[in-house]
């Protein structure tokens, strides 16, 4: 019996090893253990907020990408997955529901899905949501926005030792590498330093950069008020006056006229004529090549009992 009963816990414990175990997720709820490992792995965190439930583009992001293995392998290599869901349907434990929205909150979720990335100590460097293409062409767009971070901390760290118009080149390259890759971020700071450090505009980066200081007062006065005719006022005596204005900054000028008759005064007509100034502004830049198109869907889509 004694001789029975070991052949049979043998046999036991040989199949427990043949069995399959549950596979773990590698999706943590829990940002501050996410930042932990991350800072421990030296890696960076990417954050999913999803509604997995009810959510469409949340679940084809998921099922085109963030479910497939081959993903999970390649993205832990630089990153520490963490997903906030939002379900409608499903039951959640009502602490990670709280958690959840308080994540929300803090990072200005305004849709979904919206992925953050940000590095080990949680500051996000870049926000997207579903990208086109499956997983290779997601790992890419992942790796892109990781690219123009680890570029941008290059640029800024070599501004810190730099003086004068060095470090106001360098700042002006950083802006654009935030701008180019779309990350977050405050901009004014590094704004204001490019206009002091280049005070007589030698390096034309004083013109390029103190508009948006001269432009802020009137797109705040313009939120308060609702006063469009003053907007437009006011940006027409900057194109007057400003002596000092790039083709860039006189092209943003008239884009915001734009703005402001096509969906304020509802005047396409006004509108359609500042893209075309903006288009003249500054003609070698790739926006005053898509005006045009702009300018012709804008056409096609008034009513057809609407004079053109």
């Amino acid at each position: 019996m004694r001789k029975t009963l070991t052949c049979l816990f043998a046999l036991i414990l040989a199949l427990s090893f043949c069995l399959p175990a549950a596979a773990a997720t590698p999706w943590l709820t829990d940002l501050e253990a996410a930042k932990v490992q991350a800072k421990k792995e030296h890696k960076d965190i990417l954050m999913f907020f999803s509604g997995s439930d009810w959510c469409h583009w949340c679940k084809k992001l998921d099922e085109e990408v963030f479910s497939h293995e081959d993903f999970l392998k390649k993205v832990q290599q630089n990153f520490v997955l963490v997903n906030f869901d939002f379900p409608k349907n499903k039951k959640q434990d009502e602490k990670l529901r709280k958690t959840n929205q308080q994540m929300a909150k803090k990072f200005k979720i305004k849709g979904y899905p919206t992925v953050l990335l940000a590095d080990a100590g949680g500051q996000v460097y870049a926000r997207t949501g579903y990208q086109q293409g499956g997983v290779e062409a997601y790992l890419k767009h992942l790796q892109q926005l990781r690219a123009g971070k680890q570029k941008l901390d290059e640029v800024l760290k070599k501004a810190e030792k730099a003086q004068g118009l060095e470090k106001a080149r360098l700042l002006d390259q950083a802006l654009t590498i935030m701008s180019e890759n779309k990350l977050p971020g405050d901009r004014k700071p590094l704004m204001k330093e490019i206009v002091e450090l280049d005070a007589d505009n030698k390096a034309g980066l004083k013109g390029k950069y103190e508009i948006y200081f001269k432009v802020a007062p009137i797109e705040e006065g313009l939120r308060k008020t609702r006063d469009y005719d003053k907007a437009l006022a006011q940006l027409d005596e900057l194109l007057k006056n400003d002596q000092q204005l790039t083709p860039k900054a006189r092209q943003q000028l008239y884009l915001f006229k734009a703005n402001i008759c096509l969906r304020g005064k509802h005047d396409l007509e006004r509108g359609i004529k500042n893209l075309q100034q903006a288009a003249a502004a500054d003609p070698q830049s790739k926006l005053s090549q898509r005006i045009p198109q702009i300018i012709e869907s804008l056409r096609k889509s008034q009513p057809a009992n609407q004079p053109k």
